[in-house]
């Protein structure tokens, strides 16, 4: 792989764990000191997106050898990433019957920012994917 492909790799990969870092840090400066229900959904997809780019990563120094299942991979992020927009959608506009303002906003930043963790994951696969496409 070319050195600039590697680079653009690590950079969304550091991408991804700054997402993460970014929803620790919505914890602690929002005080939010229990989790709803509904965010253990959305952080189970970030979990599994998170394995599955790791198991991406594991198989990118052979990826000739199966790049089908490569791909396999990198679409199934796509698929835990359409669904965390659909958790994004749902659980804001559930929050938005609610009545305390404070909780409204504050789990409204939480929820984007848990979407963006999707999206980081999602970006990742996708330079992947191209330099796979590059260097076949």
């Amino acid at each position: 792989f070319e050195h600039e492909d590697i680079t653009s790799l690590i950079e969304k990969l550091d991408d991804v764990c700054d997402a993460i870092d970014d929803v620790l840090m919505k914890f602690y400066m929002y005080n939010i000191t229990s989790c709803r229900d509904d965010v253990k959904f959305i952080t189970q997809g970030i979990i599994d997106c998170t394995l599955k780019l790791a198991e991406i990563t594991d198989m990118l120094p052979n990826y000739k050898k199966d790049t089908k299942k490569l791909f396999d991979i990198i679409n199934e992020v796509g698929i835990i990433e359409e669904q965390g927009d659909y958790y994004y959608m749902e659980y804001s506009h559930n929050l938005f019957a609610e009545n305390d303002i404070n909780e409204i906003i504050k789990w409204k930043s939480l929820y984007a920012t848990l979407e963006a963790c999707y999206d980081t994951c999602e970006e990742a696969t996708e330079v992947v994917r191209n330099i796979i496409i590059k260097n076949s």
